[in-house]
């Protein structure tokens, strides 16, 4: 439950090992825990006894329809924090839990310091990092002028009461805990192109916070966990094993 049990978070909880790392999963816009995106890194941290809790963010899946729309964050952090708080009650210490976003579940994840720390590394695979400039390039990947970012924020601010630039990524990790990040990218993306990933190493490098990036040269939005499974299984396990502790 979050927003004191006004949305309800429909999840699928792995329990293994509670010693072992217990991870948060995070998929990306329009999208579910259905998605192979979030299924297939399920089966490779499953296969090391990570505890795993997926959820359907609010208004996406099978959770809560608060009124259709994503809230750039803004909301879905709560979401979030609600996992994080349910986790705790089962007697996990945040030093064993870790986040895994995919997209624009990255940008909730990297969002997540505003509101809490109560966990201790996160990975991410193909992350925006600026969302007015994301925005902006899917209006011109979508063939729009880009000047409607404009009146869409001040829609979103005055009507909706949501500040999309709010506790973005840059104003975000400062507040974090110094959590370490694996950060996978697609250098080919389109969707999210690869620049945000340089944009994050560098909020990272400014913040001391520690960081492993790898780039793959041929691979488009995501596509990194299809093709290079078992180096990406690997890297991700490793990962978290090295962060997390029981």
């Amino acid at each position: 439950m979050a927003d004191n049990g006004e949305i309800e978070l429909n999840s699928w909880w792995v329990e293994n090992d509670l010693s072992n790392p217990t991870i948060i999963l995070l998929h990306g816009l329009t999208s579910s825990k259905h998605s192979p995106d979030i299924l297939l890194p399920m089966g490779m941290m499953n296969k090391s006894n990570f505890n795993l809790l997926a959820i359907d963010m609010r208004d996406h899946g099978e959770s809560t329809c608060e009124d259709g729309f994503y809230a750039a964050g803004q909301n879905e952090t709560d979401d979030v924090v609600a996992a994080i708080d349910w986790l705790k009650a089962k007697g996990i210490a945040p030093s064993n839990i870790g986040i895994y976003g995919n997209s624009l579940g990255a940008l909730i994840g990297l969002m997540t310091p505003a509101k809490t720390n109560d966990f201790n590394s996160l990975a991410v695979i193909d992350p925006p990092v600026d969302f007015k400039t994301l925005v902006r390039e899917e209006m011109e990947f979508q063939n729009l002028p880009t000047f409607l970012w404009e009146p869409l924020y001040h829609y979103a601010l005055v009507f909706e009461r949501i500040n999309m630039l709010k506790d973005i990524p840059v104003d975000a990790l400062p507040k974090g805990n110094k959590q370490p990040m694996l950060i996978f990218t697609g250098m080919r993306s389109d969707r999210i192109l690869p620049h945000h990933s340089d944009d994050l190493v560098n909020i990272a490098e400014q913040n001391g916070i520690e960081y492993e990036i790898h780039k793959y040269d041929d691979m488009g939005h995501t596509q990194i966990l299809y093709f290079y499974t078992q180096e990406y299984s690997e890297l991700l396990i490793d990962f978290y094993e090295s962060t997390l502790s029981g």
